[in-house]
């Protein structure tokens, strides 16, 4: 018997527990975090509908993007914003406000979720 799979949602569960530090290295973590899991779950949705994960993230959100579903595109919408606040919390020692940009990065995990649960069967389409 096999090591269950990961659950990607334990990375928000995780960005939640960093949320609560005081310290900039857990909000910018928590942010990381937060997007790592929507990524991993859009993926492994797209994956279930035969799309082939090429580790990519611009094609995987260029795939939400071109389905004319507005939910799918609204998925897009949502992941492709949380991979620009990813990219900063990772790279931009001069960013600023990271406490506020945390709270609506984790906001916006919580949405993105939400919304992938309720994508009808057999979107998005690959």
């Amino acid at each position: 018997m096999g090591t269950p799979a990961f659950d990607w949602s334990e990375y928000l569960t995780l960005a939640n527990g960093l949320a609560a530090n005081a310290d900039e290295a857990s909000h910018r973590s928590s942010m990381s975090r937060a997007y790592y899991c929507v990524y991993h779950k859009a993926s492994e949705r797209a994956a279930a509908n035969g799309y082939v994960d090429e580790k990519s993230h611009l094609k995987l959100w260029n795939l939400y993007a071109r389905n004319t579903d507005r939910a799918c595109r609204k998925i897009n919408d949502i992941g492709s914003r949380m991979k620009k606040e990813r990219v900063v919390a990772d790279y931009d020692r001069n960013a600023t406000r990271i406490p506020d940009r945390m709270n609506v990065q984790l906001n916006r995990a919580n949405d993105f979720l939400a919304r992938l649960a309720n994508l009808p069967p057999g979107l998005p389409l690959p």
